[in-house]
């Protein structure tokens, strides 16, 4: 078994330092002295931001940049006189994120291997035609008639594959991930949003407020008998989201409180704090301050979240950020005045120019069923 990995060694040309970023190719069971070297398998231009193998392991792609350097792989791991061949493939974009679609086997024969990347803009690509590129790099490699050697340069050469878009993102693109069918794409970013993307139909669905913040990572759990698919994701607060694919059911794994960032705005706003009587729970802003975390004060654990105010996950519009709504004040009734049934919610934000300017401000009352 072969593990790749990146790394950046320092020259010194002169009186400067340039970084060198290369992948290396890594056997993990060695049986030889040979096979404990570490091999260069190429270099790149700039900083990867995903390194994918196709499911055959036909292939490798490393994503820098707005070049997706792609290396076809030896078909043994002794083969210590492999030398690399690469296309480079060009997008408008810099790649942030890639993967590799699942092997498929239709009319008893592989399909051909293919993968998908997100960019910085919120566009995702399909990418298809590997196969073809790789042939024309074996026929111009190959000595021409009555010549004395191989045409050189040809596989260093930038090309383009025919790509298909996928576009709803309106910024970067964190994670791609399919499904082990392969007939869905998913995806995730800022907007703190599942995306799902039916490829056959072209469709998609959504799966909204998952978090109060980005999610930067994806993860696809394969079902089996009784046990339904799972899709798995991760924000950048650092809580773990589960969505189950057939029932849409969402859950939080092992999720601790959370604070806002962005809170307290300044020394004189007061930080909303209240104790739930029922549960006996701290009550004070989640990741996202227009939702109220539960706490569990013994264990820290959260008993579950309640958005106050639905708004936009986004915290931005183009590169300025937006002030969200905040819950301000949080209160319950009084045990001596019955039930602790009623809480009381204080939000409030300042609106932007495009919206006139000033504060807006609501209360709201909320009624506890026991039930819940």
């Amino acid at each position: 078994m072969a593990s790749f990995r990146t790394a950046g060694t320092a020259d010194v040309p002169g009186a400067g330092y340039y970084l060198h970023l290369r992948v290396f190719r890594i056997l993990l069971n060695p049986t030889s002295e040979a096979d404990k070297q570490v091999h260069t398998v190429g270099k790149l231009s700039s900083n990867p931001s995903a390194l994918i193998v196709s499911p055959n392991s036909t292939y490798l792609v490393a994503l820098a940049g707005t070049k997706a350097y792609t290396y076809r792989l030896p078909t043994s791991t002794t083969n210590h006189a492999w030398k690399p061949q690469c296309v480079k493939f060009v997008s408008d974009q810099e790649f942030t994120c890639g993967a590799f679609a699942p092997e498929r086997i239709i009319a008893g024969r592989a399909d051909e291997e293919w993968f998908a990347t997100g960019d910085f803009k919120g566009v995702i690509r399909l990418w298809h035609g590997l196969n073809a590129a790789f042939r024309q790099v074996d026929a111009a490699t190959k000595p021409q008639q009555g010549g004395s050697g191989p045409q050189r340069g040809f596989a260093e050469t930038e090309k383009r594959l025919p790509t298909t878009s996928l576009h709803w993102h309106a910024h970067a693109v964190a994670a791609v991930a399919f499904t082990p069918s392969g007939a869905q794409l998913l995806s995730v970013g800022e907007e703190s949003v599942l995306v799902q993307w039916h490829l056959a139909s072209g469709k998609k669905e959504f799966v909204p407020r998952l978090g109060g913040r980005p999610l930067i990572s994806l993860a696809v759990k394969d079902g089996s008998r009784g046990v339904e698919e799972e899709y798995w994701m991760r924000s950048s607060d650092g809580g773990v989201i589960r969505v189950g694919a057939a029932s849409g059911h969402v859950t939080t794994v092992g999720q601790a409180a959370r604070l806002d960032p962005l809170r307290p705005k300044n020394d004189q706003a007061p930080y909303p704090l209240a104790v739930h009587p029922p549960t006996r729970s701290l009550v004070l802003p989640s990741s996202h301050a227009s939702t109220l975390q539960f706490v569990d004060p013994h264990s820290s654990a959260v008993l579950f979240d309640l958005e106050v105010s639905p708004s936009n996950r986004v915290s931005r519009r183009d590169e300025k950020e937006l002030e969200p709504v905040s819950v301000e004040h949080v209160a319950f009734n009084d045990a001596t005045d019955g039930p602790n049934r009623w809480m009381a919610t204080v939000e409030g934000r300042r609106s932007d120019e495009v919206e006139g300017g000033g504060l807006v401000k609501n209360l709201k009352i909320w009624r506890w069923q026991q039930d819940k």
